[in-house]
């Protein structure tokens, strides 16, 4: 029997080893759909800082780069809602502003949608039909965004 890596809170243990195991299910099915949608350039991150998640980044013909981001939030609220998996979605494009007096400003035009959210009691009853399928709503959602939808914007 090997020791599992364990972190107590003050509500429960995070078993780092399931989280692990989430994660690589994760990453699979963010392969599957860099593969099935034939992406390229495509960058997938693991555990950015401290946070569980995995993302998948590419860019774009139309030179908009996009994001889907699942993170898995520990310990985020009742004792029956130990684990929650979010799933969000980013596109963004860097371009200049000309302004007043012919000014040219570095400026990012963006956009950010949360696609689903699910809870679950532990990272071994982790619902991977579930991610599959936000996974896949959150790639149909972020890859038909166009210029016109990225509203925000930032000078850089």
């Amino acid at each position: 029997m090997t020791a599992r890596k364990q972190a107590t809170t003050k509500r429960f243990t995070v078993d780092f080893e399931h989280l692990d195991e989430t994660l690589d299910a994760i990453n699979e099915v963010m392969q599957q759909v860099a593969g099935h949608h034939k992406l390229r350039k495509t960058e997938i991150e693991r555990w950015r800082w401290d946070q569980p998640s995995i993302s998948l980044t590419w860019p774009c013909d139309d030179f908009i780069q996009r994001k889907i981001l699942a993170s898995l939030d520990i310990g985020s609220g009742v004792p029956a809602d130990l684990y929650r998996l979010n799933v969000t979605v980013d596109a963004w494009k860097d371009d200049t502003l000309v302004v007043d007096d012919g000014i040219r400003v570095p400026v990012r035009y963006w956009n950010h949608e949360r696609i689903q959210e699910k809870a679950f009691t532990t990272a071994g009853d982790f619902p991977v039909n579930y991610v599959e399928k936000a996974i896949q709503q959150a790639y149909q959602t972020v890859s038909s965004w166009k210029i016109d939808d990225l509203e925000r914007r930032v000078a850089l």
